[in-house]
């Protein structure tokens, strides 16, 4: 070591850290933003994808659901028979949603 040079005082080398320190999180929290962001578009990628195949889905039930009906309706009639199904889909729904609903309690 050339004892010629300078060495840096105690303030310098606060100044040092206090920039190395300041750059730290400033990288650590564009790194958390950009993790944030690429999980936000797979999240509403994986939605999208979901809700488009919710669609057919969704009519092929109503499709099964009325063809019950209509097979229901030659001893029942077509507007009992609609109300049968409807209601037992409707039960089945609000059964599910309680059962799903009553398990999420936060203690």
């Amino acid at each position: 070591m050339d004892p010629t040079a300078q060495q840096p005082n105690v303030a310098q080398v606060v100044v040092g850290v206090l920039d190395s320190a300041q750059r730290l999180v400033t990288a650590n929290l564009a790194l958390a933003r950009a993790q944030i962001e690429q999980e936000a578009r797979a999240a509403s990628r994986r939605a999208t994808i979901g809700a488009l195949a919710m669609l057919p889905a969704v009519v092929g039930w109503a499709l099964c659901c009325l063809a019950l009906a209509v097979r229901l309706s030659g001893g029942l009639g077509l507007v009992l028979s609609l109300l049968l199904v409807g209601g037992l889909n409707l039960g089945a729904g609000v059964a599910l949603f309680v059962r799903g609903t009553s398990r999420r309690r936060v203690a």
